[in-house]
């Protein structure tokens, strides 16, 4: 299996990743600074992408292939996960970021389609409207700023829209650069397929 996300909280690392052959997500937690981990058991069955910690909990993003389905999922200590995806939200989420957008701590989920949504909790979601219909690959969270980016391959572009107040407004992308998958804390940490 393949582990996608980590993040560290609570006084310990947590690592999601693909389907393990049982078909459940596969969590694994660390109490000692990474060097065992221990697979988490529980009742996801999808494939995670992102997780965070934020707001004294771990949240983590997926997507269940089979059921044509996305997932959100929370737990205080990477041990008991619950479900706190919306109902009818079917987009796959790529990230998921934590931080003030404003003077707010919120969690900032993307997904294809150009959806953003955001939560104070990671439980009650809402949607944000990013001015852009292209796949959002990344997402992060800096002094008051969210930034999200992502792109489309195929079409070779690549997009980039910012906020501190939930109006997105475009950024300059490089360019040649054909989709941005990652962003982490500001421009200048920025990865790209090119």
């Amino acid at each position: 299996q393949d582990l996608y996300g980590v993040a560290y909280g609570g006084g310990v690392f947590v690592a999601v990743g693909n389907e393990d052959d049982d078909g459940y997500a596969v969590i694994t937690k660390s109490a000692d600074n990474g060097v065992t981990w221990t697979k988490q058991t529980h009742a996801l069955r999808t494939y995670l992408r992102g997780l965070v910690y934020g707001g004294s909990k771990f949240v983590a993003v997926g997507y269940d292939a089979n059921n044509e389905k996305s997932l959100i999922a929370t737990s205080s200590v990477g041990t008991s996960w619950g479900n706190t995806t919306p109902t009818g939200l079917t987009a796959i989420v790529n990230d998921v970021a934590y931080g003030a957008v404003g003077a707010t701590p919120v969690f900032v989920l993307v997904m294809d389609g150009g959806k953003c949504y955001s939560s104070t909790d990671g439980v009650t979601w809402t949607s944000r409207t990013t001015g852009t219909a292209t796949r959002l690959c990344g997402v992060a969270i800096g002094a008051t700023y969210c930034v999200v980016v992502g792109g489309d391959d195929d079409l070779n572009t690549s997009v980039a829209r910012r906020t501190n107040n939930w109006t997105f407004a475009a950024c300059t992308v490089p360019s040649g650069t054909d989709q941005l998958n990652a962003i982490q804390d500001g421009w200048d940490d920025m990865e790209s397929d090119r």
